[in-house]
């Protein structure tokens, strides 16, 4: 998910973390403040549909 990075690049509003994980990137409360609430839960679902697809394919 290369765009929330990207947005951490472009959005002002929006500090990187130390951690840079996607899962640390997606959970900062300034992420949580940008997206609105009911895209979070589908963002968060395809992280883990991501890292699930992983654990099975390898």
């Amino acid at each position: 998910m290369e765009w929330v990075r990207w947005m951490y690049e472009h959005d002002a509003d929006l500090t990187l973390p130390y951690d840079t994980s996607l899962s640390a990137l997606i959970h900062e409360q300034c992420f949580k403040n940008v997206v609105a609430p009911m895209q979070f839960n589908p963002i968060n679902l395809i992280r883990k549909s991501g890292k699930t697809y992983l654990v099975f394919r390898g």
